[in-house]
């Protein structure tokens, strides 16, 4: 397959955007991370070449890529699935550009496989790709959306800030409520990652990625955690549908 020598690719996600510059040589030349609030200034930093790849499930913000690549005569390539996939798309809905993103990258590095993805980042995204069929898959809360979700309704915890526990047992309100967020979290992923196999009657290779990858890596077997696995998805996706522009 022909493949697209710099592209910048983009994944803005419900808070933050992540950003990589592929290269000729296969790596990133650049990766940046930053809220979505500074989107606009992210976009102004990168370098002005040929091709822009992005995925995006906060609407909110997309404008400031569409300004961006008009202003700079840069081709752009919005993920979905009307694209050529790569792979077989079992999901019944309009699927998020993020998971099919990284439904592409699962079916490109392991194409012969079963594969779980859990993207960890203000949801947690469990896909299921078998033999590069997309099946489907799971949502759940992100860590600190579900920290925030609990301190915010009760008046007396407002002001906590999230960290990981270093015990399960913890001595204050603080450290209570992060310790059953985060054990509350790897419980539930554990769980639902052997209930998939129970009911398959399958086994998987399991991906993580997303912003606490390698806060839940320690706690959860992996075969490979990629902070740059949604990227390279699109990456993929890139390669397939822009290549004969």
């Amino acid at each position: 397959m022909d493949k697209i020598n710099e592209i910048i690719c983009l994944d803005i996600g419900n808070t933050n955007t992540k950003c990589a510059v592929f290269t000729e040589y296969g790596e990133e030349s650049l990766f940046l991370s930053s809220k979505n609030s500074d989107l606009s200034q992210l976009l102004e930093n990168l370098p002005k070449i040929k091709y822009l790849a992005y995925s995006c499930v906060n609407p909110l913000f997309e404008e400031s890529v569409i300004s961006f690549c008009e202003n700079n005569k840069i081709t752009m390539l919005k993920i979905s699935d009307m694209l050529h996939l790569g792979f077989t798309n079992m999901y019944n809905s309009t699927a998020g550009a993020d998971r099919l993103a990284n439904a592409a990258a699962a079916s490109e590095f392991f194409p012969d496989d079963n594969v779980i993805v859990v993207d960890a980042g203000s949801a947690i995204n469990i896909e299921v790709i078998e033999s590069s069929i997309f099946k489907g898959g799971v949502i759940l809360p992100g860590i600190c959306t579900a920290f925030a979700a609990l301190t915010e309704k009760t008046a007396m915890l407002k002001k906590l800030k999230y960290s990981k526990p270093s015990s399960i047992i913890g001595q204050n309100s603080s450290e209570n409520i992060s310790s059953g967020i985060f054990y509350g979290t790897i419980g539930a992923l554990k769980y639902i990652l052997d209930e998939i196999s129970r009911e398959s009657g399958k086994t998987y290779k399991i991906v993580l990625t997303g912003g606490d990858a390698e806060l839940i890596s320690g706690s959860i077997d992996s075969d490979l955690t990629d902070r740059l696995f949604t990227l390279r998805g699109i990456k993929f996706l890139a390669d397939k549908n822009l290549i004969s522009i």
